[in-house]
């Protein structure tokens, strides 16, 4: 699965948390049992790819304003997905230093894109 993510005020976007609202659905991806929420998509991997005006790196002041990357963990885990892969293209404002950060994030695609091709034919 992959999910494109834009960085709206330090959140998702609406689209993005309409699209979620539809999909966690109970009996479909996720159950209730007794020991609580278990979700039903275990074993799929996710690639989140992000875009962002800032940079939200751990351990920077700046990192508790994101709340985009830890609703995304908390929620695909609930549906299950616990095999998440964030690529985030941070800095996206006007300049070089957009295009640099968007050129790296361009790599870490393919770079993952290149990995899931090669283990589908094996």
């Amino acid at each position: 699965m992959v999910i494109g993510a834009p960085m709206y005020n330090f959140a998702i976007s609406a689209p993005l948390k309409a699209w979620i609202d539809q999909v966690v659905r109970v009996g479909q991806t996720v159950l209730w049992a007794a020991s609580g929420p278990q979700g039903l998509l275990a074993g799929k991997r996710v690639y989140v790819v992000t875009s962002r005006g800032g940079a939200f790196r751990p351990g920077t002041p700046a990192e508790s304003f994101d709340h985009q990357e830890p609703y995304l963990r908390h929620i695909l885990a609930f549906m299950g997905l616990t095999d998440v892969t964030f690529i985030h293209a941070e800095n996206q404002k006007p300049g070089p230093q957009g295009e640099l950060v968007r050129a790296a994030a361009v790599v870490k695609i393919q770079e993952h894109a290149s990995q899931v091709c090669v283990n589908a034919v094996q």
